[in-house]
């Protein structure tokens, strides 16, 4: 696995976040913060093994992400909320039941009782909620549920196979700031959908795609109204909708790798148009 820098001054920037929260662990992004009902987030299990300093953190801290900072791993890509839907197999995840309140602060709920819809493919812990991907990779949808003061919340998750963890971050163009639920599409050459994932609360999306992935572009529904169709890939921009108007990604290998630039979603301007692409032609 590539030891590599993900964007780590980016990542500590968390007070400043866009979207809000809904029971299904699928964020929306209509808000100014992710406060809402409790949603379900896997959050990779940090070893001590990958710290420069084991002693540094508690339990407890390590499976918050709020509270370790990515400069203090070794492998700093071993860090950070996993959309649930790109687990890969063999990988170990904290399963959480979190609410964000209007400053966009993080708490982890204590107590859910956690189950899986089918044991088959992975293990969960029914009161810690540490998950264990299993070595084969899930053919229908599965579900993790969390039961809270007599209420069952419940998230999508995949066991894929070992392939590409792609990793970036969506960022507001102009502000830097994390846009959080932004939804990414990614497809091959022959223009056919090969994974799909979900920024995080900090922008960053953790992707399991294969290695033909050339092409990626962020889904209309998953834009909020205040922002273009429009978006912006190492100084280029693509409008959102237009197949022949996706923005290409950097040959990939097995194993873990970064798109090194941020992607930036930009913000409406009243009276003005959307900005016409520069990295397509879409006449």
């Amino acid at each position: 696995m590539k030891q590599v820098q993900l964007f780590a001054a980016v990542l500590m920037a968390l007070a400043i976040l866009i979207g809000c929260a809904g029971s299904d662990g699928s964020p929306s992004t209509t808000g100014t913060v992710l406060t809402g009902e409790p949603r379900i987030e896997a959050v990779v299990k940090i070893d001590r093994t990958n710290l420069k300093n084991p002693s540094q953190y508690t339990d407890e801290e390590l499976m918050d992400p709020t509270r370790v900072n990515p400069n203090d791993l070794i492998n700093p890509t071993l860090y950070g909320v996993q959309d649930s839907r790109n687990i890969q197999a063999g990988e170990k995840y904290w399963f959480q039941l979190v609410r964000y309140d209007e400053n966009g602060q993080r708490e982890i709920l204590d107590g859910p009782v956690w189950t899986i819809s089918d044991n088959r493919f992975s293990d969960i812990g029914t009161n810690s909620g540490l998950f264990l991907a299993g070595n084969n990779a899930t053919q229908t949808t599965q579900f993790v549920f969390a039961t809270y003061n007599g209420t069952r919340y419940e998230t999508q998750y995949a066991v894929k196979p070992r392939q590409v963890r792609l990793l970036g971050i969506i960022l507001e163009e102009g502000t830097n700031r994390p846009l959080p639920g932004v939804e990414l599409f990614f497809f091959d050459n022959f223009g056919t959908l090969v994974g799909q994932v979900r920024s995080a609360y900090d922008g960053v999306f953790r992707a399991s795609v294969p290695t033909n992935t050339v092409q990626f572009t962020p889904t209309i529904e998953s834009i909020p109204n205040q922002y273009y169709q429009s978006f912006v890939h190492e100084g280029l921009r693509y409008s959102v909708g237009y197949p022949q108007c996706k923005a290409p990604l950097q040959p990939l290998e097995v194993g873990t790798e970064v798109i090194q630039e941020p992607i930036y979603i930009t913000p409406r301007v009243e009276g003005q148009p959307t900005p016409p692409p520069t990295g397509c032609d879409i006449d």
